[in-house]
């Protein structure tokens, strides 16, 4: 399952303060405090710390979970951002749900995300090219500022309990949608159409 969320933080100026607000949001979603009462599934995250002229501070968070623990994104998604306001002290609107704008993208990559599913796959790949764009982001204070970071990745090794996968190649699609240079969309699909959204 794919969670994204956007965060704000007022006064935008204050680059210090939201330094340490985000800082704190993320150790408290790594904690096991965390996983255990919200988010049971949690694999990880990627953000992006931007700096823009008309928003100030604020960060795009993209949170990986697994699927077949958890039933609500809209759900999911709104707890974190209530735990983003009560961490930082502020009311409504300091976060967007990405998720309500599902229906306005070109692929929806947010959600539960199936192995054969090429439209979500699509719209992953489009969610992580944004969340990794480079041309928007302000110098904050330094070069030592990180804009961009990710929890980390935890590899297991050994053999996987439970049914072992129908084929060996099940991840085919998803090495190929998220493989490659980055660009909005993997080599040979440039010319995709998308359908058409209700």
């Amino acid at each position: 399952m794919i969670i994204r969320i956007d965060l704000y933080r007022q006064p935008y100026h204050d680059v210090a303060g939201g330094d340490a607000d985000i800082k704190k949001f993320t150790r408290w979603l790594r904690s096991t405090k965390c996983k255990k009462d919200l988010l049971p599934g949690y694999l990880g995250f990627i953000i992006k710390a931007e700096n823009g002229i008309i928003r100030g501070m604020h960060w795009h968070l993209l949170v990986v979970i697994k699927g077949n623990l958890q039933c609500s994104t809209d759900y999911l998604t709104r707890q974190l951002g209530k735990k983003w306001a009560r961490l930082t002290g502020q009311g409504p609107g300091c976060y967007h749900n990405c998720y309500d704008d599902r229906a306005r993208y070109a692929a929806n990559g947010l959600g539960l995300l199936e192995l054969h599913d090429l439209e979500k796959m699509l719209g992953l790949r489009l969610a992580l090219h944004y969340i990794t764009k480079q041309d928007c982001v302000l110098s904050v204070n330094n070069d030592a500022t990180k804009h961009f970071w990710r929890s980390t990745i935890t590899i297991r090794g050994g053999r996987k309990p439970g049914r072992p996968r129908a084929s060996e190649d099940s991840l085919r699609l998803l090495k190929r949608m998220l493989g490659g240079k980055r660009s909005k969309l993997p080599p040979g699909m440039e010319g995709y159409r998308f359908r058409r959204r209700p």
